[in-house]
């Protein structure tokens, strides 16, 4: 390991950083060369270093143990933007860019919280009792009973948005992707680090499940 460190470089933003300081402080400020995002498309930067790395996402860890959408249940927490200014916040919610933190509990039932959220957002065609009975087929094929908010959350994002995160990639404005000579995966010189048949059967068994999000109502346990 240590004669490759030198070949690893790790592309961030600012947010990035903020999502896990702790993280960033002990593993990589002045120890790992960065490199700035700078708002450029998965796509743009593997079509900047075609030919030269590959870069390693951390793509599809909310469908393993979430959703990001959890955030929005913590009012007072590191998830919320303290980082922005007041005029700042205020402009993104009205555009809505950030989400407004809503007063819900992650353990609650998902039908106490996530149908009013949506029903509240006109998202329910045919009213609560019909968008229930839409989603039960869906609901039956989860791997153990979907009880509380964070567990529909997951099941959701995992059963439903998997593929998508997995390849929009391909589609996310930055142009063609470059494939390595050999390489036969359709995203080129991109590797999901949690596209793995076996991390895929880790999220579905119950006892780990809990090990997802330490505690509902700490957002730093979460992942």
């Amino acid at each position: 390991v240590a004669n490759r460190r030198g070949r690893l470089s790790v592309i961030l933003d600012d947010e990035s950083i903020r999502e896990n300081p702790t993280f960033y402080k002990v593993h990589i400020d002045k120890q790992i060369p960065i490199v700035r995002r700078n708002h450029h498309t998965l796509s743009e930067l593997a079509k900047k270093y075609e030919n030269k790395a590959i870069l390693v996402t951390g793509e599809l860890g909310d469908q393993l143990f979430g959703s990001d959408r959890c955030k929005v249940a913590f009012l007072d927490d590191d998830a919320s933007s303290s980082h922005l200014s007041p005029e700042e916040e205020r402009l993104l919610k009205m555009t809505g860019v950030l989400d407004e933190p809503l007063d819900v509990s992650l353990d609650d039932p998902w039908e106490d919280t996530l149908l009013p959220l949506l029903d509240g957002r006109g998202l329910l065609f045919g009213g609560r009792t019909e968008w229930k009975a839409w989603i039960a087929p869906q609901l039956a094929k989860a791997p153990f009973p979907i009880v509380t908010l964070h567990d529909m959350l997951w099941w959701l994002n995992f059963s439903c948005k998997w593929q998508n995160v997995s390849l929009r990639c391909l589609h996310d404005g930055g142009g063609y992707l470059p494939t390595q000579e050999g390489d036969k995966m359709m995203t080129g010189a991109i590797t999901h680090f949690y596209d793995d048949r076996q991390l895929e059967c880790w999220a579905c068994v119950p006892a780990f499940h809990k090990r997802k999000f330490g505690d509902l109502h700490e957002w730093c346990t979460y992942k």
